[in-house]
């Protein structure tokens, strides 16, 4: 006995369904990221700061899992104000930040984040 109900369906109608769900998820996607990179743009142009500041401490905390491992280097400054020394896309390095910053000298730094825990230092400039 033949089935007519599935000789007659069109399966052209299910890949077009699916390939506008996947075309529709990544659009999404797109627009949450960026909506994200807006806030996050914004939120560095609101909370950007310049200050001289001395290092007293050099602070290096490691995360370990276990697949990886997570460096988070911060410092702390003669007024006891706790920072981190943050990588941002493109326009710094933490490492060169990091290895530039000695304790009891004083640098010109910038930075974002004061609402954050700890302000986010992206450079700083040694001065003499």
């Amino acid at each position: 006995m033949k089935s007519y109900l599935f000789d007659s369906f069109d399966y052209d109608y299910i890949i077009e369904g699916i390939i506008a769900c996947i075309i529709m998820t990544i659009g999404i996607g797109f627009i949450f990221y960026m909506i994200y990179s807006l806030c996050h743009a914004f939120y560095r142009c609101v909370t950007k700061f310049e200050k001289r500041i001395t290092v007293r401490k050099k602070h290096l905390f490691i995360n370990h899992s276990d697949y990886s491992m997570t460096e988070y280097h911060y410092i702390t400054d003669t007024f006891n104000n706790m920072y981190q020394i943050k990588h941002y896309r493109l326009c710094c390095n933490s490492e060169k930040v990091w290895k530039l910053l000695e304790k009891r000298k004083t640098y010109d730094v910038k930075g974002y984040g004061i609402y954050s825990k700890y302000p986010n230092i992206v450079t700083a400039e040694f001065v003499e």
